[in-house]
């Protein structure tokens, strides 16, 4: 009995059409009818009798159960893969923004590196110009010829007083004491009890010791 499934051209056919063509192409004799239908009939048994035996087995409930169960999990998994994914893409963008900001900060410390440089040259140039400066004081005042050592002089406008201090700031070095500029000097207080002491002394006087 010759096995055919709906839809499915016999293997013989197709196996003359292809040989036919080869041979042609390839300028050979076909090959025999018996070996064509050798190789048919072994199609047949291997291939297509168990495919018409699957396809007339009645289907599995429990089977079905299954295979609707994988199909649901799949489902669930792929679900769960969309979200992920959608995390993922949130994530993705959060670590765009995070690099703009990243570059934003780059830019700026760029800049602001620049800025140092340009005021350390400046810096590095106004010391550059004071030393300069430094050095030509140094060479006019070594032109200069030295001046005479400076003797302090202190005004002395009242005798009675202290001197003052000398034109470049120097303070007397010593206190001097007044000076009286009277032709005669003042007469001391007289002591107290004196007249009593002098007669005293005077009735004392001409005793034995």
């Amino acid at each position: 009995m010759t096995t055919t499934m709906p839809g499915i051209p016999d293997p013989s056919t197709v196996l003359r059409r292809v040989d036919n063509r080869l041979a042609t192409r390839a300028g050979d004799d076909p090959l025999p009818p018996e070996t064509i239908d050798e190789f048919a009939e072994a199609v047949r048994r291997q291939i297509m009798e168990p495919l018409a035996a699957g396809a007339a087995a009645p289907v599995d409930d429990g089977e079905l159960e299954e295979l609707r169960g994988q199909l649901a999990d799949a489902e669930q998994r792929a679900t769960t893969a969309t979200t992920d994914l959608a995390d993922l893409r949130r994530q993705l963008d959060e670590l765009a923004d995070v690099q703009a900001r990243a570059e934003v900060y780059r830019q700026e410390r760029d800049a602001e590196a620049a800025e140092n440089q340009r005021l350390a040259t400046l810096l590095e140039e106004a010391r550059r110009a004071a030393s300069e400066v430094a050095d030509e004081l140094e060479r006019v005042r070594g032109e200069v010829p030295a001046e005479a050592e400076h003797r302090h002089a202190y005004p002395w406008d009242d005798p009675k007083g202290v001197p003052g201090s000398c034109a470049c700031g120097h303070a007397y070095p010593r206190t001097l004491p007044p000076v009286d500029t009277d032709d005669e000097p003042e007469a001391a207080a007289p002591e107290p009890w004196a007249g009593l002491l002098g007669r005293v002394r005077a009735e004392l006087k001409g005793w034995p010791a």
